[in-house]
């Protein structure tokens, strides 16, 4: 019986330390670089993007109370909201043309999106397309 538990001890002792040596008490490892990063990201946000959304919201919200015109920052965010990931693909001339059309206006949006069809397919195929969007 002794034999059996030396052996098992020589055998499983190095395992048991390698696996536990990461281990803080508790059940819990050390902290690695990827944790690290997320910890850093989750700061930038909060301290950095968060105060950011907020400042345009509110100011955001107070321009609709007073009834004052959207302001360019305003008409850009609507913009690439409405146009999802379209806006990343377009030239800067193109994005410059985008704004002064209002394409955040669905109407718009929509006759623009036919314009693009026409330029990529043509007449008869955008026609189609705009059949099987529709339905």
């Amino acid at each position: 019986k002794k034999e059996i538990t030396k052996k098992y001890l020589e055998l499983f002792c190095p395992i048991v330390v390698e696996m536990s040596y990461d281990d803080f008490g508790g059940g819990y490892r050390k902290p690695k670089v990827p944790d690290d990063i997320f910890a850093y990201m989750f700061v930038v946000f909060l301290f950095v993007d968060f105060p950011k959304w907020v400042a345009f919201w509110v100011r955001f919200h107070y321009r609709r109370l007073k009834k004052i015109e959207y302001d360019d920052g305003e008409i850009e965010y609507f913009t690439k909201k409405s146009m999802g990931t379209r806006w990343d693909i377009l030239a800067d001339e193109d994005k410059v043309a985008a704004l002064k059309r209002e394409l955040w206006v669905e109407e718009n949006l929509d006759t623009w999106d036919y314009e693009m069809d026409v330029r990529i397919y043509g007449q008869k195929k955008a026609n189609l397309i705009r059949k099987f969007k529709k339905e």
